[in-house]
């Protein structure tokens, strides 16, 4: 092949193809360039996927304190004999981009966690800042900021078989249970995304790198 010389560009061009091939820089720069490109979408894939304001929240555990036909051991609480004791433990989570503030609990209403049985006692609550207090069959959240991510479990002593629903005075926040009981979550779905997407990135770039090298 004939090469020429291109005065502009003080270039010995073999190529516009070889000169290509030949400059470490410029594939360098190109390859982080895919990859920050590449990060940056997942993140606001990520981002823009999550609703400003989302509280989920979920029964994680139940745990029947007798088994069924047992006759020979007793479970009483201040002095009254239990049936059905059960401990019942729920957690809730912001899972939206934004703080849920105590401006949003409607009319300063708590949210209301109705077991639907008798409620004994209040086990254990895994945050101090909430203040949570038991009425009849129901645990009651009373209004505070909840930050992004933030998340809480509480315990309760219960004497049945408890059926949890959730009834929520907070306003422009969708409230939900969680995926693990109801199918799949939407924040899950963009969470796969975009991580399929930081994965195909990421495949591009090093399937670039190695056509680079082996070209020269």
């Amino acid at each position: 092949m004939r090469k020429s010389h291109c005065v502009a560009c003080g270039i010995n061009s073999l190529s516009w193809t070889e000169y290509m091939f030949d400059n470490t820089y410029l594939w360098a720069f190109v390859i982080v360039g895919i990859s920050g490109v590449g990060v940056l979408v997942t993140c606001l894939t990520f981002l823009v996927g999550l609703p400003p304001h989302r509280l989920t929240w979920n029964v994680e555990t139940t745990s029947p304190l007798l088994s069924e036909g047992s006759d020979s051991l007793d479970v009483s609480y201040r002095g009254q004999k239990l049936e059905a004791p059960c401990v019942v433990e729920v957690s809730l989570r912001n899972v939206g981009r934004k703080s849920i503030s105590s401006s949003m609990f409607n009319e300063d209403r708590p949210m209301r966690f109705n077991f639907h049985v008798p409620i004994l006692a209040l086990t254990a609550s895994s945050d101090s800042d909430y203040r949570i207090e038991t009425a009849g069959n129901e645990v009651l959240i009373h209004p505070r900021t909840i930050r992004p991510g933030q998340n809480a479990k509480f315990t309760v002593l219960v004497n049945g078989n408890p059926d949890v629903t959730l009834k929520s005075p907070l306003v422009d926040v969708q409230t939900s249970i969680s995926n693990r009981e109801y199918g799949v979550d939407r924040n899950s779905i963009y969470g796969r995304s975009a991580l399929l997407l930081l994965a195909v990135t990421t495949i591009a770039t090093i399937a670039v790198s190695i056509l680079v090298w082996v070209a020269r």
